[in-house]
């Protein structure tokens, strides 16, 4: 079985919207002039174009999308319209107005965006893929327009989750892929997250596509690319990106690297990464996070109470936003002491990905009680889409289905 089209022109569409970002803040950081800037953005999107003409000259799925499936893609998409509606504000969350968005005003004008690192309570360390995006298109069309820019991204980015994780799905079980993908859309806390105009949801996004790609990596080169250019995007979309990339890379080691795959997996992230360590050594002030850890952070890792406090914290946090994770949960449990499921890499790296996140505030130097009240649910929100989705694809795990990613 072969990725679905529609899968796949997702996961195109989401990180062409990456590199325009990424390629811009790259040149930004040239000082060549914006008319040359828009060259070559333009330029790489003709090549974009022409990559997504040859790419559908190729077979693709053998499992297409019936039309009833596709009367549910759009019943879900216009109850998506409907329903996200009220979530949305002109400026988005707090965060959006203090940090990316505020980013993003430093980038749409070029002779003051290296000012941004001089306001650190505005955490200017942080990776510039959303800012990126709404400045580029905000600086060719209009200044005015950034924070319509910045929601356009949040509001694509928020419904491409469950359209993918349903195109991937719906074609082997219609109950199956239709249940994650009306929970996740009439989830209240990921429409309010996923259309505040903060970085969490493309993470979120970006990390999803790694998985779903890297699923069919040992078919065709091309999945390998796509991993990678999501796995770039995820560098450039936050710092915990670099903690998924890491861990990501090391669970498919044999998958990205094996077979001369390292070279697509070279050229997906090499731009973004390239782009990420110059900003970080030449611009970007120290990660507080790192930068303050000290002598404590060994009575803080020894400290019983703040893994309870965590830990509980993490139960509310499930209860109070993520409730539909706790079915697809236990159907998934029941499934594997029936032996009718099967718990892949994938699954498991989600799973060590909520521990590193789960060590992180173990050793934050931030207050406790407060950094888990302002952040855990956002960090919870980056990875949910993507244990959705491994849930699900693993439920549908049958020897005949089996692809060559199944190790």
């Amino acid at each position: 079985m072969s990725m679905q089209k529609g899968s796949a022109h997702i996961i195109f569409a989401g990180v062409s919207a990456g590199f325009v970002s990424t390629i811009y803040f790259l040149l930004l950081m040239t000082g060549l002039p914006f008319i040359a800037i828009a060259a070559i953005i333009g330029v790489a999107a003709l090549f974009a174009g022409w990559a997504i003409i040859k790419y559908n000259k190729e077979e693709e799925s053998t499992e297409p999308l019936s039309r009833f499936k596709h009367l549910i893609l759009g019943i879900g998409i216009v109850y998506f319209v409907m329903k996200v509606y009220p979530f949305g504000e002109r400026y988005g969350g707090w965060d959006a107005w203090s940090i990316w968005n505020y980013h993003a005003r430093f980038l749409a004008h070029p002779e003051n965006w290296q000012k941004l690192t001089w306001y650190r309570i505005c955490h200017p360390d942080y990776p510039m893929l959303v800012p990126g995006f709404a400045g580029f298109f905000a600086r060719l069309i209009s200044v005015d327009a950034l924070e319509l820019f910045s929601f356009v991204f949040s509001f694509n980015v928020s419904l491409f989750i469950p359209v993918l994780i349903f195109f991937e799905i719906a074609p082997r079980s219609v109950i199956l892929g239709s249940a994650a993908y009306f929970l996740l859309l009439g989830n209240n806390s990921f429409l309010t997250e996923g259309v505040s105009q903060y970085a969490d949801t493309a993470l979120a996004f970006f990390f999803l596509c790694g998985l779903v790609a890297i699923k069919y990596a040992t078919m065709h080169a091309k999945y390998v690319l796509l991993a990678a250019c999501s796995l770039g995007c995820c560098l450039w979309t936050k710092n915990e990106g670099m903690v998924l990339v890491f861990l990501f890379v090391l669970f498919n080691f044999r998958e990205l690297m094996f077979d001369g795959r390292w070279r697509y997996l070279l050229l997906g992230v090499s731009i973004p990464l390239l782009t990420l360590v110059l900003y970080k050594m030449a611009y970007a002030p120290p990660n507080g996070m790192i930068a303050e850890q000290s002598a404590n952070t060994l009575a803080q890792l020894t400290d019983g109470n703040r893994y309870t406090m965590i830990w509980y914290s993490f139960v509310k946090n499930i209860n109070d936003h993520f409730g539909f994770i706790k079915l697809f949960g236990v159907v998934f449990l029941t499934a594997l002491l029936l032996g009718r499921g099967r718990a892949d890499k994938r699954f498991l790296l989600v799973l060590v990905c909520f521990a590193a996140y789960f060590m992180i505030y173990v050793i934050t130097v931030e207050d406790l009680k407060w950094h888990l009240f302002t952040s855990q649910n956002r960090l919870m929100h980056q990875l949910m889409p993507a244990l959705l989705y491994v849930i699900c694809d693993n439920l549908l795990r049958t020897p005949e289905r089996e692809t060559v990613y199944a190790s």
